[in-house]
């Protein structure tokens, strides 16, 4: 009933026309152009974005399709675009149009286009970089509207989401408890990734800035010939909150702490138990490496 009194009232405007210009084209456009059947222009927006799980630092690519299905051009289209967690001076969109479309002058969050044809599609790529520390869901929406009557106004709007990575990297320190009573004391910090997922391009700051006292390493070699790493189980301890028990059946390697002089810098005993300080440790191997490149160079010059 609804389409037989919209297409009399159709008829009826093509005979007001003669009498009236003003209006007429558009009014002519949405009762078909002379058909006798209202179909008017369905600009809608479709699109794609990334499947697999995203971490922040990530760089991130959008797909979104603009398209004119209906039976008539659309005219003065406004094409507006947000992508949530990307950082927006990174944020890149190119344009690709085919069917008889151009694209926008220029291109960015606010676009416009003069006349998207019937069949007409306008392709837009928009690229950035996911914001560092970004979670949970990354959207990018594109809406468009255009002077035209549009047959179909619900598909005018898309918005597709995409995941980033679940993971929990946290810090805990210690520091020596009571007054000291000499005049070095070592402080830990331990770095976790509690999960699910890994955790990328995560940054430990090293700043010299933040450092004083800064001097070469002593001699690390002969300390480095004198210790012989170890292959170890932990001990099963009777306390069930105690901790390494549920690594009492794992073969690791390593080093036993007592086999360092108790004055070395590797050293970091705490609360009555031996402790190596792994990055103290990895610093004296990195300076041993360095002493025996330099006796091989030394070797090799004197032949």
């Amino acid at each position: 009933m609804a389409g037989t009194l919209l297409a009399f009232f159709c008829m009826f405007v093509r005979h007001l026309v003669v009498f009236a210009a003003l209006g007429s084209a558009a009014l002519l456009t949405a009762c078909g152009a002379g058909s006798g059947r209202f179909t008017g222009t369905d600009v809608q927006v479709s699109g794609i974005g990334p499947s697999a799980p995203l971490n922040g630092g990530d760089p991130i690519v959008f797909t979104m399709t603009v398209t004119n299905a209906g039976d008539f051009d659309a005219e003065d289209l406004l094409i507006r675009n947000a992508t949530s967690q990307v950082s927006p001076a990174s944020v890149r969109i190119s344009c690709t149009a085919s069917g008889g479309a151009v694209c926008p002058e220029s291109t960015g969050s606010s676009m416009n286009v003069s006349k998207l044809p019937r069949n007409g599609v306008l392709v837009f790529n928009i690229t950035g970089t996911l914001n560092a520390g970004a979670s949970g869901d990354v959207t990018n929406t594109m809406t468009v509207t255009a002077d035209s009557v549009d047959s179909n106004g619900d598909n005018n709007t898309l918005t597709v989401t995409a995941t980033t990575a679940s993971n929990d990297v946290a810090v805990t320190t210690s520091a020596p408890f009571g007054p000291l009573v000499s005049s070095s004391a070592v402080y830990t910090a331990l770095i976790t990734n509690a999960g699910p997922d890994t955790a990328n391009n995560v940054v430990l700051t090293s700043d010299a800035a933040l450092k004083r006292d800064i001097h070469d390493l002593p001699p690390c070699l002969a300390l480095v010939q004198a210790v012989e790493p170890k292959a170890y189980r932990w001990r099963a301890l009777e306390d069930p909150e105690g901790g390494p028990e549920d690594f009492a059946d794992r073969n690791r390697w390593g080093f036993i702490a007592q086999d360092f002089a108790a004055g070395d810098p590797v050293r970091a005993d705490a609360e009555g138990e031996a402790a190596l300080d792994a990055a103290a440790l990895i610093a004296c191997l990195w300076s041993a490496v360095r002493e025996l490149s330099a006796k091989v160079e030394a070797l090799e010059a004197a032949k």
